[in-house]
């Protein structure tokens, strides 16, 4: 036998142990030795299917569970214990902060009340006290939701004690500027930051609506509301916990637990219907009471709150409406454990036998891994400068022209204006030399041959009497040879005024004309190149897409071709996996063949490769 049928028959027995001695069952979380952790979805006398905790699908032969050391989470109950670490600031005695998160932990449904919670001191010095909190949930699956669901409720509840978290070892000291502005602040104005309806509110609108809050104080099991009560205020929970708890068939049921900053009252107040729930104090609970008299004024100026109190009441509504539904129970149903001692040795081993020639030479399902795919597009900035703005969130649809992010780049824009001033300057240089020489240039040269003509008849004359002077001998030569001079360059003056004459007549040349025109097309195209980098500096979507990933930040400096967003095409999906060589021999391009998608499609469908 080889040693791959001895292996499938090592995994068909060890399939048939598992089945009768049956250390979990589908729907069990389990751990096995290895590191494969998750949820059992399918057990046959070949291997165990287990579903991670990131959703993948895990085949472990049953020889290799036989072999292994399994942790079974779900058994003997669903029962799951966790811990969870907590710092606070020192000046709280820890007996106070261990108060304070026992009420938290009452504050939590997820949270099982058997086995007890434990809070342990684990570390106190001169900065903070460091607790550890252990507790229990229901089953695995619930672990990251009630660990989630706490540190928020102790966050609350420290605030609306006026105790702070500790503050990290490395980070900052804001202590004194934390007291300063404590000082200021009533305890009542720091609880109303905790509600969401006043979460817009300005410091001091908040301390207006706190003048105007009555304190009423209740001791554990007294009850708040009893049902039928119409409310006519707004009831803000400052410390404690308070239950929500209704009639039902089988007895009373708890609808849900409400912790500082939380509110109850909106029912009677935008509706004015009754309470349906009895409201009772699990622990010693004070309520800061808000009338409708002082509420109305405050709906009017600001209907972002009757919005949020419209909100609550549907989170209340639905609270009360799945609480009374029947749970549906996730986990697939047990089967009943068998018992093979009332099983006929003989038959079993034949049937044993029979399915394990059966199991080993009937054909197996092919069973890979792939993964779905789709186009990705990676928007990279044609300019540098510095991110301005991110328009979109990671998942967000876009349309194509979409605006996805903002650079800002004021040397480029600077250009941008420049480029626009010189292409004004050579517009106007180009018209002025169109228009030609202007008729005062024109007069003004003629005026200037006027005068270097008068001066040459000067001149001429001067250079007449000098030469008969010199010749009579009553005039020194040196005389005659600069009036001599005196007259050339008076010639040459008017031989100059009549060329710029010409010249101003004539106006500007055509090569001038060209130049002037090259000028205006060059400054043009200038703008045109900038325009076009400024107009990058706003990214766009090219196709209507998924914004995927968004590596860059706002404010961060960016350059050309370094990616800041990736885009991927729904619209061109496609599955990929791999396969042997000797799988695919004979199939071609457009065949089609059925496949399975664990967890995502449990019927089959047909795909075309």
């Amino acid at each position: 036998m080889s040693s791959i049928s001895r292996s499938k028959l090592g995994d068909v027995f060890s399939g048939i142990v598992l089945s009768f001695s049956r250390p979990y069952r589908p729907g069990d979380w389990i751990s096995v030795e290895g590191g494969t952790d998750g949820r059992v979805i399918e057990l046959n006398w070949r291997a165990t299917y287990i579903l991670t905790a990131r959703r993948d699908l895990a085949i472990v032969p049953n020889s290799t569970i036989a072999k292994s050391k399994i942790v079974n989470v779900s058994s003997p109950s669903g029962l799951h214990g966790t811990t969870v670490t907590v710092q606070v600031e020192a000046r709280t005695s820890p007996s106070r902060c261990s108060e304070i998160l026992e009420h938290a932990i009452r504050n939590s449904r997820l949270i099982v009340a058997t086995p007890a919670p434990t809070i342990t001191i684990k570390t106190i010095n001169a900065t903070y006290t460091e607790f550890e909190i252990a507790f229990f949930v229901e089953e695995l699956a619930s672990t990251v939701k009630a660990q989630n669901e706490l540190f928020d409720f102790i966050y609350r509840h420290l605030a609306a004690a006026g105790i702070d978290l500790a503050v990290p070892q490395n980070g900052p000291d804001h202590t004194k500027e934390h007291e300063g502005g404590e000082k200021g602040r009533a305890g009542v104005e720091r609880l109303l930051e905790l509600v969401a309806i006043f979460a817009t509110f300005t410091p001091e609108e908040r301390a207006a609506v706190a003048a105007k809050l009555k304190p009423r104080s209740y001791d554990e099991g007294e009850t708040l509301v009893e049902p039928g009560i119409v409310l006519q205020s707004l009831f803000i929970i400052g410390s404690g916990v308070v239950s929500f708890t209704r009639e039902g068939i089988e007895g009373e049921m708890e609808l849900l637990r409400v912790g500082p900053g939380d509110h109850f009252g909106e029912i009677g107040l935008l509706t004015g219907a009754a309470a349906s729930a009895r409201i009772t104090a699990l622990i010693p609970t004070t309520v800061y009471e808000l009338a409708k008299a002082d509420l109305t004024p405050i709906l009017e100026a600001r209907p972002q709150v009757a919005q949020e109190l419209c909100r609550a009441l549907a989170r209340l509504q639905a609270a009360g409406r799945l609480s009374a539904s029947p749970e549906l129970d996730e986990t697939p149903p047990r089967r009943t454990r068998l018992n093979p001692r009332g099983v006929i040795t003989g038959v079993l081993s034949i049937a044993i036998i029979g399915l394990a020639i059966w199991y080993l030479a009937r054909p197996e399902p092919l069973l890979v891994q792939g993964e779905a795919q789709s186009t990705r597009i990676d928007m990279a900035a044609r300019v540098s400068g510095r991110l301005a703005k991110v328009s979109v969130v990671r998942g967000q649809d876009v349309a194509p022209g979409a605006t996805l992010l903002v650079i800002d780049n004021p040397e480029l824009v600077a250009e941008l204006r420049e480029a626009e001033a010189d292409k004004a300057v050579a517009d106007a240089e180009l018209a002025r030399i169109n228009v030609g020489t202007r008729s005062e240039i024109v007069a003004q040269r003629k005026a200037e041959i006027d005068r270097a003509s008068a001066d040459l008849t000067l001149a001429q004359q001067t250079y007449n009497r000098t030469k008969q002077l010199a010749a009579a001998k009553f005039a020194p030569l040196s005389k005659l040879d600069q009036d001599t001079d005196a007259l050339t360059l008076a010639q040459k003056r008017l031989d100059q005024a009549n060329l710029a004459y010409q010249e101003a007549v004539r106006g500007f040349t055509a090569e001038e004309h060209k130049i002037a025109e090259a000028n205006v097309d060059k400054s043009a195209a200038k703008i045109e190149t900038i325009r076009a980098l400024v107009d990058q500096m706003t990214v766009t979507a090219p196709v209507a897409s998924q914004v995927y990933q968004i590596p860059a930040e706002e404010g961060e400096v960016v350059t050309p071709g370094v990616p800041l967003l990736s885009l991927v095409d729904l619209s061109d999906t496609w599955l990929g996996f791999s396969l042997r060589e000797d799988l695919i021999t004979g199939l071609k391009v457009g065949d089609r063949f059925a496949v399975r998608l664990f967890e995502c499609q449990p019927e089959n469908r047909a795909y075309q490769s």
